[in-house]
């Protein structure tokens, strides 16, 4: 009988390998290094070739390992929107207000609600707020299929604070007040829960308004399936009936245990699935991201300058966004 040779790579044109991700066969050759979006990684040493960007999560864990050590009960993922070659999300700013896109119109403040309060005035309860007031300047990303999500992008150090008071009779925020002084931005302000469950990048808000049920399938995300258990990367949705969107996200640390990030607050640790201090009583479902990111060759996207490489998004000119962005729908509509 003719013995098969010991050699499990049968076809070097098969592109995909371990954990279903793409290959990087040019320089280290065939299967030694896998691309999994945000970093690549090397089979041979089982480590990635780069930081991990939510290393901040867990200071008792190399910020090289893979999966925490334990790729049998976690997993790595590239949750992203469209990035460069390198992974870094490919954004564009907004001075102006344009068209299919609601922007703010001085493109310069963006509001982070605060939680609801009560307190007794004038013998009567009154049921208010206090948002925090940032500066900085709005931009666009794309999800998989070309859709523009709007960013945040704070740049001022000050922050206001602004208390809104809730009509009694309409159930909304509205009329309020400044409180008197500021203060310094801390690195809670600069993104929100969900940035922190959507990608890795802590440089930018997304607002969560902005993230409905068609924008999370078309970034890949759907139900775990019947006997599918949480894992690492996963995200948990709160969601009201008769809302078109989100009210609050979390993501899977592992399997039990999920971050506690909020709107401006900080990230306390973690805590059980479900059990979020910042919204009840909502619809919970628990999602996965199924499919790669979108990566452009657009030949006008520059390389990142490296007092850039930790913001983890790549600024480029409208004309190239634009570009882009015909380039990923029609991709997209080649696919159908």
């Amino acid at each position: 009988m003719q013995r098969l040779a010991n050699n499990m790579e049968f076809s070097s044109d098969y592109r995909f390998g371990f954990n279903g991700q793409e290959k990087d066969n040019e320089i280290k050759g065939i299967g030694n290094s896998l691309d999994f979006g945000a970093r690549i990684y090397d089979s041979r040493l089982g480590k990635w070739l780069s930081l991990d960007p939510m290393a901040d999560l867990y200071p008792s864990e190399s910020d090289y390992s893979f999966s925490l050590n334990n790729p049998i009960k976690n997993i790595d993922v590239g949750g992203q929107f469209v990035t460069d070659k390198e992974g870094n999300v490919i954004v564009t700013f907004k001075r102006t207000r344009r068209e299919g896109v609601d922007f703010n119109k001085d493109n310069s403040d963006y509001v982070m609600p605060g939680p609801e309060k009560t307190r007794m005035k004038n013998g009567k309860a009154e049921v208010y707020r206090e948002s925090k007031v940032l500066r900085g300047i709005w931009g666009s990303v794309l999800t998989n299929k070309g859709t523009e999500i709007r960013v945040f992008i704070p740049t001022v150090k000050e922050v206001r604070t602004f208390v809104e008071l809730k009509d009694s009779e309409t159930g909304k925020f509205g009329n309020g007040y400044y409180k008197e002084g500021s203060e310094q931005r801390g690195p809670e302000l600069e993104y929100n829960c969900v940035t922190n469950s959507l990608t890795k990048i802590r440089t930018f808000i997304i607002p969560a308004n902005d993230i409905t049920n068609k924008i999370l399938g078309e970034e890949g995300y759907t139900k775990l399936e019947q006997g599918e258990m949480p894992e690492k990367g996963d995200i948990g949705v709160y969601q009201a009936d008769g809302v078109g969107y989100p009210e609050h996200f979390e993501v899977y640390l592992s399997s039990d245990k999920v971050s506690t990030k909020g709107g401006y607050a900080k990230d306390y640790g973690p805590v059980p699935p479900k059990y979020s201090p910042f919204i009840q009583n909502r619809k919970y479902s628990v999602m996965r991201k199924r499919i790669k990111d979108t990566k452009t060759n657009n030949s006008f996207v520059r390389p990142l300058r490296r007092s850039q490489r930790n913001q983890g998004y790549n600024a480029v000119l409208q004309s190239t966004f634009d570009s882009i962005k015909k380039e990923v729908v029609e991709k997209e509509n080649k696919k159908e």
